[in-house]
């Protein structure tokens, strides 16, 4: 009875065993399937690659170009940054019609004692120049006011005055006015809605217009009106080169585009076919996973059972076998049920 209760388990355990290895060689031929198949699809995508080499490189070598061609407009709106401050000042004053370092003087002033943006500096030198040119045909607002302070718009030759020496003039009208008041009115006379602003410059006088000038000179805030106009242009022919490049550029590009319109299209298809390959690689991976995780899951149960199962009939034999060889038989047996019921229960 007890021979046959141990051979029985002998049976049980040796089938167990080869129950294990067939599951094992199974996913083996499973793995080595989706291994291979893997495979071919990479080796497609590799070959459609290799087709689109040589139009990667013509890519590359594009770009390095484009990215030369930006750093140079950068650079040269870097320069062109540089001279800006020049061509504006020129152009402002030639609009305004004084010189370079007139409006510069006025500009500083503006801002050191009003905290006035240049703009608006030019805009109320604009209006007091207007208005002292009417004054020298007898005519415009400013006309009495100048006359009433006797505030010279011409020089003894019958030619207009330096704007400045007049602006000069009235500053010293406005400083020694009987009041607040009065200083106002006669900076808005002469600026407009400037004038709140300007009043205070205006206030510091002809001696100290004069000794901001000076000290405007001294720290380098004032350009020479030959340093100005040289860099307006240069800034002038820089805007040329830039037109001129940015122009070749875009021709450049277009016959570029034309001439290999071809091979673009070729490229075009060889990256599709690429990618269409990489992603009949994903959709088959996707496909196994979903079809076969069902599978997969109880075939690993069953494997880890069986595993299980051995595990504790050797550990059964192993204590068994110090009693005797049907002492570990018997352990076997009782192990294997053992691990039997473990893995029931656990489920």
């Amino acid at each position: 009875m007890t021979t046959a209760t141990a051979t029985d388990l002998l049976v049980r355990i040796d089938a167990t065993t080869e129950a294990l290895r067939r599951e094992l060689r199974r996913a083996d031929r499973t793995v080595e399937t989706s291994t291979r198949t893997i495979n071919q699809q990479l080796v497609r995508i590799e070959r459609g690659f290799q087709r689109t080499g040589r139009a990667a490189q013509v890519l590359t070598a594009s770009i390095a170009a484009v990215g030369t061609t930006f750093a140079v407009g950068r650079l040269t709106q870097a320069g062109r940054g540089a001279l800006a401050f020049a061509d504006d000042i020129q152009t402002a004053a030639d609009k305004i019609g004084v010189s370079a370092e007139e409006l510069q003087i006025f500009q500083t002033a503006a801002a050191q004692f009003a905290d006035l943006a240049p703009q608006q500096a030019e805009v109320a030198l604009q209006r007091f120049t207007r208005r002292v040119g009417e004054a020298v045909n007898d005519t415009g607002e400013l006309n009495e006011t100048l006359k009433q302070y006797k505030v010279a718009v011409v020089d003894a030759e019958g030619g207009t005055r330096p704007i400045l020496d007049v602006l000069r003039d009235y500053a010293e009208v406005i400083k020694n006015a009987g009041s607040g008041q009065e200083q106002l009115r006669l900076a808005f006379k002469a600026f407009d809605s400037e004038g709140a602003a300007f009043v205070n410059v205006m206030r510091l006088g002809r001696e100290g217009l004069e000794d901001w000038e000076r000290t405007a000179r001294e720290l380098s805030q004032i350009m020479a009106n030959d340093m100005v106009r040289a860099a307006a242009k240069a800034s002038d022919e820089l805007q040329l080169i830039q037109r001129s490049a940015s122009t070749a550029f875009n021709v450049g590009v277009a016959e570029g585009w034309n001439d290999t319109l071809n091979d673009a299209e070729g490229t075009a298809r060889d990256l599709a076919a690429a990618s269409r390959n990489l992603g009949e690689v994903v959709g088959a991976a996707m496909a196994f996973a979903t079809q076969n995780a069902d599978a997969l899951l109880q075939r690993l149960e069953e494997i880890s059972r069986a595993v299980l199962a051995v595990t504790f009939a050797f550990r059964g034999f192993e204590i068994g076998i110090r009693r005797g060889p049907l002492s570990a038989l018997v352990g076997s047996g009782i192990g294997a049920t053992g691990g039997f019921f473990a893995v029931e229960l656990d489920r």
